[in-house]
């Protein structure tokens, strides 16, 4: 019963996320259309064994996590980070990416299933709410409402501070 609960509030939140609000109505993502993206640094390299834990929902089968030493703030206001998705049997893939929390919009730039980037076929901005690491990833330290983080350093104290002992 617990797992159906977590399924139908993750699903809601999906939805809410990607729901745009009635006309005049302010949101958390503003519409700004004279937004223009600047150029993307390649892929960092990154080290799973640093990773921060993104909070998800338990019924998640991939647990997520950001390699630190990866998170960029750009002046074009894009959080660019390296998010690694570990399976139970210990498979990595990794996810070179850019949050723009004005827009809440995400972009995959690049994956990785080992130590070489493949740049990403489609690189178009899509909603966050579609992308729930990226996501929960927003809400837990790349942004702070429609703004991203005041700096990396912050970005992470909060990320860090997210996180929760296991219970039992």
């Amino acid at each position: 019963m617990r797992i159906l609960r977590y399924a139908v509030l993750a699903a809601l939140l999906v939805n809410v996320a990607a729901t745009p609000g009635p006309a005049g109505a302010q949101s958390f993502f503003n519409d700004d259309s004279t937004w223009k993206e600047g150029d993307t640094p390649p892929p960092p390299g990154f080290n799973p064994d640093r990773l921060v834990a993104i909070e998800m929902p338990p019924f998640m089968a991939l647990r997520y996590g950001v390699d630190p030493e990866t998170v960029s703030i750009g002046a074009d206001s894009v959080v660019r980070y390296v998010i690694v998705a570990t399976s139970a049997s210990g498979a990595r893939n990794a996810v070179y990416e850019g949050i723009h929390c004005a827009s809440g919009r995400v972009k995959t730039y690049a994956r990785s299933s080992g130590t070489d980037w493949r740049v990403a076929e489609s690189s178009d901005w899509r909603p966050i709410g579609n992308v729930p690491y990226a996501h929960a990833f927003a809400r837990q330290g790349a942004c702070q409402g429609a703004a991203p983080a005041s700096s990396v350093r912050s970005l992470l104290r909060t990320l860090k501070g997210t996180q929760h002992e296991p219970t039992s």
